[in-house]
């Protein structure tokens, strides 16, 4: 039996049920989002518990949560926006912010970012546009998560009709198990965004 895991369970249940009672371990919480025992292209399951939990305990965990915004640990800062975005607009002290990351040389960092600012209630117009600019640097595996943020916001994001052709045209319809994936993608947040333009591509 993993007793670790059961008294983590344990813990998480009863800081859930706390709430904003449970505030003095906010700060420790905050810590826990740095912890880094885990494997490769994991999340470690103390972080992970810290990152459901500091939702639960908003507002007070709110400003913390924000202060962690700063923390140069890229795993730190991508659950702690994480964690305001589960918390919504009542959080969007934090969209200055999350904005910064917008500008960021990681193009899944970029996409990271419109996704929380977008949660936090922030103005579509204002990361949009990041969104459209970042769809061509993504690669396939990533490129739903960043299409299904696109979609969310399909009212603003007309601008992306042409990436989104131009991403099409440079996949070639065959069948590459890839190429199959992003063309499918691609063309089901066309007809999201823009129906005609979808079904012009169809006629092809």
């Amino acid at each position: 039996m993993d007793w670790k895991s059961s008294y983590r369970s344990l813990g998480n249940a009863v800081l859930s049920e706390l709430g904003p009672e449970g505030k003095a371990a906010i700060p420790t919480l905050i810590q826990m989002l740095g912890d880094k025992n885990h494997k490769p292209d994991e999340v470690s399951q103390v972080a992970g518990v810290a990152w459901l939990i500091l939702p639960r305990m908003a507002p007070e965990s709110i400003p913390p949560l924000i202060c962690a915004l700063t923390n140069q640990d890229t795993q730190v800062w991508c659950l702690a926006a994480g964690a305001l975005g589960h918390i919504g607009s009542d959080a969007k002290a934090a969209i200055p912010f999350v904005k910064e990351k917008l500008k960021d040389k990681d193009p899944y960092v970029r996409v990271g970012a419109a996704d929380i600012i977008g949660k936090l209630g922030g103005n579509p117009d204002e990361f949009v546009p990041t969104l459209i600019g970042t769809l061509p640097e993504v690669e396939w595996d990533y490129l739903n998560y960043a299409l299904e943020v696109l979609v969310r916001y399909k009212n603003n994001a007309k601008p992306a009709v042409p990436v989104l052709l131009d991403i099409l045209n440079k996949t070639p319809n065959s069948t590459n198990t890839t190429n199959t994936i992003v063309r499918s993608e691609v063309l089901s947040a066309l007809r999201e965004i823009d129906p005609e333009a979808a079904a012009k591509v169809g006629v092809k």
